[in-house]
């Protein structure tokens, strides 16, 4: 029977994804051995997993891994030539068998389906002890156009960006006094901005100031790693109290300030988050904590 080459860490995704290089040279400096499953519009692994044997050849070899970091691909295109989701199918195949791997290291494989609902999130957060700014969750105008300004709306699932509210409501495609979608409106807050990963069992604080409402678009005017204590008393346990209901041991969690108030208040949770700049930021602190949270000895 061939003999399994297995590596320390797998590291799946998307070719132009740049949250994978930092990762990769991670693992170098902490001696670790890597697998690639990379795919992207000019190629594409050779990859045959029998579920019966639970045996993956990888490019004619076979593989095994002791812990893996997956990645659905955001920066390609989805779709090949009959309309399929490529990047789904990858991420699927990927993290099927890994999951499959007994004892494999894996990021967030207890988490919770409401990890990623971001309104639950907001209310979680508070009976964790995490301040929230005041949050209308609705699609109807006469509601929304009430909401204490200044404001702001965002995409209740995710996946856009945050805007000021009176823009928001001026497109909504209102009809009958109702949006097609319910949004989630807030109270506008003011920067510095503060990204908090935990990775390894530890946190990672991030100082944002941007001139933008929503940095994301561009690079932040300034973007500084503030190291792994939080300065707000009772903050780090919240956010303990908050991650593990949701069961995720790798994440990010976005603040930010109200005026007046010394602690800033918490936005969201994101349990895929990209990290490369804040990577950088860092003079690749983040990426040595995640090597070392999924290739442990």
């Amino acid at each position: 029977m061939e003999e399994e080459h297995v590596a320390d860490l797998l590291i799946a995704g998307g070719s132009a994804d740049p949250n994978l290089a930092p990762l990769v040279r991670a693992a170098g400096r902490a001696g670790r051995s890597v697998l690639s499953i990379v795919h992207g519009p000019d190629g594409e692994p050779a990859f045959s997993w029998d579920l019966e044997t639970n045996r993956l050849v990888l490019d004619g070899r076979l593989v095994g891994a002791r812990g893996a970091f997956l990645r659905y691909d955001v920066f390609t295109p989805p779709t090949e030539a009959r309309g399929l989701d490529r990047n789904g199918g990858w991420y699927a195949a990927a993290m099927g068998w890994a999951m499959c791997r007994p004892g494999m290291r894996l990021l967030n494989r207890a988490m919770t389906h409401g990890a990623n609902q971001k309104p639950f999130m907001l209310r979680l957060a508070r009976d964790c002890g995490l301040a929230t700014a005041p949050t209308l969750v609705a699609n109807v105008e006469a509601d929304l156009r009430a909401f204490p300004q200044p404001a702001v709306a965002k995409p209740v699932a995710g996946g856009g960006y945050v805007r000021p509210l009176d823009a928001a409501l001026a497109d909504a495609g209102w009809r009958d006094g109702r949006s097609p979608i319910p949004a989630i409106v807030q109270q506008r807050l003011a920067y510095p901005e503060y990204r908090i990963y935990l990775a390894d069992g530890r946190f990672h604080l991030f100082e944002i100031h941007s001139d933008l409402l929503d940095y994301r678009p561009t690079r932040p005017t300034s973007l500084v790693y503030r190291g792994g204590d939080l300065p707000w008393p009772g903050m780090a346990e919240a956010l303990v109290r908050l991650t593990a209901a949701v069961g995720v041991d790798f994440c990010a969690c976005d603040l930010k300030t109200e005026a007046g108030r010394a602690a800033p208040l918490f936005l969201e949770l994101n349990s895929g988050p990209m990290f490369a700049a804040y990577d950088d930021a860092a003079q690749g602190r983040l990426a040595d904590a995640i090597v070392a949270q999924l290739a442990q000895a």
